[in-house]
C-alpha cells in the first residue's frame, strides 16, 4: 500500500539512495495522488538529485495537500534559497513560523537568508529566536556573532562566540571567529595566540590564516602577512583575502601586483567597497 511505498522511500533517502527512493514516492502517488507524504518525499529526492525546479514543484504540490505542516514551507523555502530566490525563500520561511513560532530550522533559515540578503540587524533577532528554542545550538550562536560582527557589535559578538565554545571548546570554526573579534578591539596579542591555536589543530583553516595575516599586517610584519595570505589562497579564494594581500603588496610597493590582486578580489565581488577604495587609491 502507499504507506509501505512512503516507508521504503524514507529508509532509502536516510542512507542516501535518492534515485531508489523516488522510485518509491511516485508509486505511493500514483496510489494516491492526495497524500501529501509523497509529494514532500518526491521533493527531497529531487533536490538530492540536484533537480531544484522540479523538487520545488513537489513541495508545493505537497503544500497545496495539507498546507497546515510548517516543514513543507521550510522545506519549499529551502530550495528557494539555493536557488537563489531569497525573497520568495522569506515568504514561505514566514508561513511556517507563522504556523509554529518556535519551528528552529525556519528561524535558523530565516536569520541566514536575512544576513545574505544584507540585513544583519533582522538576522540577529530570528537567531536570538532560535537560541531561545534551543540554546544548546553552536551554529546558532556562531552565526549569530557573524551578524553581531558586521553590525560592529563587537563585545555581543564576542559574547556568542564564547558561549558557542562553551558547548564545544573544540571549534575551531568559533575559535577562529573569536580571534577575528579580537583583532577588532585591537587586542592583537589575543588574536594572534587564537589564530595560532587554531592552525595548528585546523592547518586547512582559511579564516585563521587570513586573521594571522591581518594580526601580522598591523605589526607591520608584510612579508609574513603576505606568507599567510598567499597560504590561505591555496585553501580557496575569497574577495576579502585577495584585498588583503593586494593592501600588503601596495606596502611593499608591488604596484603592479596589488593592483591585479585587488582586481581579482573584484571579480569574485564587484561590489566589495574595501577593495574597489583601495584601487582608486591606486590611481
Amino acid at each position: 500500500n502507499g504507506n509501505l511505498y512512503i516507508k521504503k522511500g524514507d529508509l532509502l533517502d536516510k542512507i542516501g539512495q535518492a534515485r531508489r527512493s523516488l522510485h518509491f514516492y511516485l508509486c505511493a502517488a500514483e496510489l494516491d495522488p492526495k497524500d501529501s507524504r509523497a509529494f514532500s518525499g518526491q521533493g527531497q529526492a529531487f533536490f538530492d538529485l540536484k533537480r531544484y525546479e522540479r523538487s520545488l514543484a513537489c513541495y508545493q504540490m505537497a503544500i497545496k495537500l495539507n498546507p497546515n505542516e510548517c516543514e513543507l514551507y521550510f522545506s519549499a523555502g529551502e530550495v528557494l534559497d539555493f536557488l537563489d530566490r531569497s525573497k520568495e525563500a522569506i515568504i514561505y520561511f514566514a508561513k511556517s513560523l507563522e504556523l509554529n513560532s518556535e519551528y528552529l530550522p525556519s528561524l535558523h533559515a530565516m536569520g541566514n537568508v536575512l544576513f545574505q540578503m544584507g540585513k544583519p540587524k533582522q538576522a540577529v533577532h530570528f537567531y536570538e529566536e532560535a537560541i531561545k528554542t534551543n540554546p544548546d545550538d553552536l551554529d546558532l550562536h556562531v552565526d549569530k556573532g557573524v551578524a553581531l560582527d558586521s553590525l560592529e557589535r563587537y563585545y555581543e559578538a564576542l559574547s556568542s562566540f564564547e558561549e558557542a565554545l562553551k558547548l564545544d571548546p573544540t571549534d575551531s570554526n568559533a575559535f577562529a571567529w573569536k580571534g577575528e573579534i579580537l583583532l577588532s578591539l585591537g587586542r592583537i596579542s589575543e588574536a594572534t595566540a587564537i589564530f595560532e591555536q587554531v592552525l595548528s589543530s585546523d592547518p586547512k583553516n582559511m579564516q585563521a590564516y587570513k586573521g594571522k595575516g591581518l594580526c601580522l599586517q598591523e605589526k607591520g610584519r608584510y612579508y609574513e602577512a603576505l606568507h599567510c595570505y598567499d597560504t590561505a589562497l591555496t585553501h580557496g579564494r575569497t574577495c576579502d583575502i585577495l584585498y588583503s594581500r593586494g593592501v600588503v603588496l601596495l606596502e611593499l610597493r608591488r604596484k603592479s601586483e596589488a593592483i591585479e590582486c585587488l582586481n581579482q578580489s573584484l571579480e569574485i565581488n564587484p561590489d566589495y567597497e574595501p577593495a574597489l577604495e583601495a584601487l582608486l587609491k591606486t590611481l
